[in-house]
């Protein structure tokens, strides 16, 4: 699935540790998704990470997205190599924020 796929990427891009299955000899090591079947429990994609690692690898994404020339979101305009994260999670909050108050009243 390509969310999975995404996420052991994203894990190996962070160098998230996990631990390593016994008969390669355990302990923990940075993921690598080439050798994704050496660590326990990724043959699960859906229980391989926590919650919070999970969390920082979308986070880590988010933040990595480049804009490139020409690139557009309803009326704002990006530069080339511009964090898109950035201010997309800013107008999110704005967003979020709007709701919440608006279900406040």
């Amino acid at each position: 699935m390509l969310i999975d796929v995404s996420l052991m990427k994203g894990a190996e891009e962070m160098c998230i540790h996990k631990p390593v299955k016994l008969e390669y000899g355990g302990g923990n090591k940075e993921f690598v998704f080439e050798d994704q079947h050496f660590f326990v429990g990724s043959d699960d994609p859906a229980t391989f990470f926590t919650s919070q690692e999970r969390q920082s690898i979308v986070r880590h994404m988010l933040f990595s997205l480049r804009a490139h020339q020409g690139d557009t979101l309803d009326n704002i305009h990006f530069l080339e190599g511009q964090a898109i994260g950035m201010k997309v999670s800013y107008l999110l909050v704005l967003v979020v924020l709007k709701l919440v108050a608006k279900w406040g009243q």
